[in-house]
C-alpha cells in the first residue's frame, strides 16, 4: 500500500535531495560548458572524466544515445546523470525512490540546472537516475548539435575529402527528426 502524496510530501525532502546533489553541480556545469567539445566515444554509458585535474565525485556518468529521439530525455542525445543509489539517502517514509520522484515533479532547479528524474528505463539497469540539464538547453534542446556515429570507413573517406553516401543518409535522417 502506498501513502498518498499529501501524507508523504515533506518540504525537508527537497532540502535533502538538493544537498545530496550539490557535490555534482560543478562537474555537471563544466561538462555542459564543454558540450560540443566533449569527446563522446560511443553510445551507451560511461563515467564522467575530464582531461584536467577536475575532481569528479563518484557515481556520475554520461549517457549517449544513437539518436536524440531515443534519448530518455527528449531531444537531448548526451547528458550527465547520477543513479540515485549513489546519493545514499536512507530511511525515508514511503521509500527513497518515491521521495525523489515526488520532489523532482516540483520542477526543481539547482543553480540553473533542471533536475530530471527517470526510472525503469534501460539507461541504468532499470533503476532510477537523476539527470542535471541546464534549463535553457532543456527548454531549447532542438538547437543542440547532434552526435553521429562514424564508422572507420566513413572517417577514412572524409579524411580524404570524400563524403560517403552513408553520411548523407545519416544527415538526412537527423534533419527529418528535427522537423
Amino acid at each position: 500500500m502506498s501513502l498518498p502524496v499529501e501524507t508523504i510530501d515533506d518540504s525537508a525532502w527537497e532540502y535533502i535531495l538538493v544537498s545530496k546533489l550539490m557535490p555534482y553541480v560543478e562537474c555537471v556545469k563544466k561538462w555542459w560548458s564543454l558540450y560540443g567539445k566533449n569527446e563522446i566515444p560511443s553510445t551507451g554509458i560511461y563515467p564522467m572524466t575530464f582531461d584536467d585535474d577536475t575532481v569528479v565525485p563518484p557515481g556520475i556518468f554520461i549517457r549517449a544515445t544513437a539518436t536524440a529521439r531515443r534519448s530518455p530525455i527528449k531531444n537531448i542525445q548526451a547528458f550527465p546523470f547520477i543513479p540515485t543509489h549513489y546519493l545514499q539517502i536512507f530511511k525515508v517514509p514511503g521509500g527513497v525512490c518515491r521521495m525523489i520522484e515526488v520532489v523532482c515533479k516540483r520542477n526543481i532547479e539547482i543553480e540553473g540546472l533542471k533536475v530530471i528524474e527517470k526510472n525503469n528505463l534501460r539507461t541504468w539497469h532499470k533503476g532510477q537516475f537523476i539527470a542535471l540539464v541546464p534549463k535553457e538547453i532543456y527548454e531549447n534542446s532542438i538547437n543542440l548539435g547532434r552526435y553521429l556515429y562514424l564508422s572507420k570507413n566513413e572517417l577514412l573517406c572524409m579524411s580524404q575529402g570524400v563524403l560517403p553516401e552513408s553520411m548523407i543518409k545519416k544527415s538526412k535522417r537527423y534533419l527529418e527528426g528535427l522537423q
